[in-house]
Protein backbone atom coordinates (compact mmCIF):
# COMPACT_ATOMS: atom_id res chain seq x y z
CA UNK A 1 0.00 0.00 0.00
CA UNK A 2 1.50 3.35 -0.96
CA UNK A 3 0.78 6.83 0.43
CA UNK A 4 -2.03 7.53 -2.05
CA UNK A 5 -4.09 4.43 -1.21
CA UNK A 6 -7.35 4.92 0.65
CA UNK A 7 -8.35 2.54 3.42
CA UNK A 8 -11.93 1.37 2.95
CA UNK A 9 -13.49 -0.23 6.00
CA UNK A 10 -17.02 -1.41 6.63
CA UNK A 11 -17.97 0.42 9.84
CA UNK A 12 -20.41 -2.37 10.75
CA UNK A 13 -17.57 -4.91 10.69
CA UNK A 14 -15.33 -2.61 12.73
CA UNK A 15 -18.11 -2.22 15.31
CA UNK A 16 -18.61 -6.00 15.53
CA UNK A 17 -14.88 -6.54 15.94
CA UNK A 18 -14.73 -3.95 18.73
CA UNK A 19 -17.74 -5.48 20.50
CA UNK A 20 -15.85 -8.77 20.77
CA UNK A 21 -13.14 -7.11 22.92
CA UNK A 22 -13.28 -6.75 26.70
CA UNK A 23 -14.28 -3.33 28.08
CA UNK A 24 -10.79 -1.86 28.51
CA UNK A 25 -9.54 -3.08 25.12
CA UNK A 26 -12.74 -1.84 23.42
CA UNK A 27 -12.37 1.65 24.91
CA UNK A 28 -8.76 1.93 23.75
CA UNK A 29 -9.37 0.41 20.30
CA UNK A 30 -12.44 2.58 19.67
CA UNK A 31 -10.38 5.71 20.23
CA UNK A 32 -7.62 4.43 17.95
CA UNK A 33 -10.04 3.54 15.14
CA UNK A 34 -11.85 6.88 15.37
CA UNK A 35 -8.57 8.74 15.36
CA UNK A 36 -7.13 6.80 12.41
CA UNK A 37 -10.33 6.99 10.38
CA UNK A 38 -10.99 10.57 11.45
CA UNK A 39 -14.67 9.73 11.85
CA UNK A 40 -17.11 8.41 14.38
CA UNK A 41 -18.11 4.77 14.56
CA UNK A 42 -21.70 5.78 15.24
CA UNK A 43 -23.80 4.18 12.52
CA UNK A 44 -27.58 4.02 12.11
CA UNK A 45 -29.13 0.57 12.15
CA UNK A 46 -31.30 0.49 9.04
CA UNK A 47 -33.20 -2.52 10.36
CA UNK A 48 -34.88 -0.43 13.09
CA UNK A 49 -37.53 1.11 10.84
CA UNK A 50 -41.01 -0.28 11.63
CA UNK A 51 -39.80 -2.35 14.57
CA UNK A 52 -41.42 -2.88 17.96
CA UNK A 53 -38.99 -2.38 20.83
CA UNK A 54 -38.52 -4.79 23.74
CA UNK A 55 -35.71 -2.93 25.45
CA UNK A 56 -32.03 -2.16 25.11
CA UNK A 57 -28.61 -3.14 26.41
CA UNK A 58 -25.93 -0.79 27.63
CA UNK A 59 -22.60 -1.60 29.25
CA UNK A 60 -23.64 -5.15 30.09
CA UNK A 61 -27.04 -4.27 31.58
CA UNK A 62 -30.48 -4.88 30.08
CA UNK A 63 -33.34 -2.38 30.27
CA UNK A 64 -37.00 -2.76 29.31
CA UNK A 65 -38.51 -0.19 26.94
CA UNK A 66 -41.74 0.05 24.93
CA UNK A 67 -40.71 2.31 22.07
CA UNK A 68 -37.72 4.00 20.48
CA UNK A 69 -38.51 7.28 22.24
CA UNK A 70 -38.76 5.37 25.53
CA UNK A 71 -35.23 4.03 24.91
CA UNK A 72 -34.02 7.59 24.35
CA UNK A 73 -35.73 8.84 27.53
CA UNK A 74 -34.08 6.10 29.55
CA UNK A 75 -30.64 6.76 28.05
CA UNK A 76 -30.99 10.40 29.08
CA UNK A 77 -32.04 9.35 32.60
CA UNK A 78 -29.02 7.03 32.86
CA UNK A 79 -26.72 9.84 31.71
CA UNK A 80 -28.11 12.34 34.20
CA UNK A 81 -27.93 9.81 37.02
CA UNK A 82 -24.28 8.99 36.18
CA UNK A 83 -23.26 12.61 35.51
CA UNK A 84 -25.30 14.89 37.79
CA UNK A 85 -24.95 18.58 37.05
CA UNK A 86 -23.60 17.98 33.54
CA UNK A 87 -26.90 18.01 31.63
CA UNK A 88 -25.99 21.19 29.74
CA UNK A 89 -23.32 19.29 27.78
CA UNK A 90 -26.23 18.07 25.62
CA UNK A 91 -26.61 21.58 24.24
CA UNK A 92 -23.17 21.25 22.60
CA UNK A 93 -24.30 18.47 20.23
CA UNK A 94 -24.20 19.91 16.70
CA UNK A 95 -27.47 19.94 14.79
CA UNK A 96 -28.04 19.81 11.05
CA UNK A 97 -31.45 21.34 10.43
CA UNK A 98 -33.11 21.79 13.79
CA UNK A 99 -32.22 21.55 17.44
CA UNK A 100 -32.28 18.23 19.28
CA UNK A 101 -31.95 19.77 22.76
CA UNK A 102 -32.78 23.19 24.13
CA UNK A 103 -33.47 25.11 27.31
CA UNK A 104 -36.44 26.69 25.50
CA UNK A 105 -39.66 24.79 24.87
CA UNK A 106 -40.43 26.82 21.73
CA UNK A 107 -37.17 25.83 19.99
CA UNK A 108 -38.47 22.31 19.33
CA UNK A 109 -41.40 20.87 17.36
CA UNK A 110 -42.49 18.26 19.91
CA UNK A 111 -40.52 18.99 23.08
CA UNK A 112 -40.40 16.94 26.23
CA UNK A 113 -38.62 18.08 29.36
CA UNK A 114 -36.01 15.83 30.92
CA UNK A 115 -37.29 15.32 34.49
CA UNK A 116 -35.33 17.30 37.07
CA UNK A 117 -33.64 19.56 34.49
CA UNK A 118 -34.34 22.69 32.45
CA UNK A 119 -33.46 20.77 29.24
CA UNK A 120 -35.99 19.82 26.58
CA UNK A 121 -35.45 17.23 23.87
CA UNK A 122 -37.09 16.65 20.51
CA UNK A 123 -39.45 13.67 20.42
CA UNK A 124 -40.47 13.95 16.76
CA UNK A 125 -37.76 11.59 15.45
CA UNK A 126 -37.69 8.27 13.59
CA UNK A 127 -36.13 5.08 14.96
CA UNK A 128 -32.80 5.47 13.16
CA UNK A 129 -32.40 9.07 14.29
CA UNK A 130 -33.16 8.16 17.89
CA UNK A 131 -30.66 5.30 17.83
CA UNK A 132 -27.94 7.61 16.48
CA UNK A 133 -28.89 10.29 19.02
CA UNK A 134 -28.57 7.74 21.86
CA UNK A 135 -25.09 6.73 20.72
CA UNK A 136 -24.09 10.38 20.23
CA UNK A 137 -25.17 11.26 23.77
CA UNK A 138 -23.42 8.22 25.24
CA UNK A 139 -20.22 9.09 23.38
CA UNK A 140 -20.39 12.74 24.53
CA UNK A 141 -20.45 11.58 28.15
CA UNK A 142 -17.67 9.01 27.66
CA UNK A 143 -19.86 5.94 28.02
CA UNK A 144 -19.40 2.76 25.97
CA UNK A 145 -21.71 3.61 23.07
CA UNK A 146 -20.66 0.49 21.16
CA UNK A 147 -22.27 -1.63 23.89
CA UNK A 148 -25.60 0.11 23.22
CA UNK A 149 -27.99 -2.18 21.39
CA UNK A 150 -31.75 -1.91 20.88
CA UNK A 151 -33.60 -5.20 21.34
CA UNK A 152 -36.68 -5.48 19.18
CA UNK A 153 -39.19 -8.09 18.09
CA UNK A 154 -38.19 -9.73 14.81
Amino acid sequence: MNGGDVISLDISKVRELLKSLDDDERAKATGVFESLLNRSLIKPDRELTHTKVRGFKLEGRSYKANSHIDVFRQVLQIIFREFPGEEHKLLSIPCRKRKYFSEHFDDLRMPEQVPGTDIYFETNENAKSLQVRCETVLKLYGMDYLSFEIDYYR
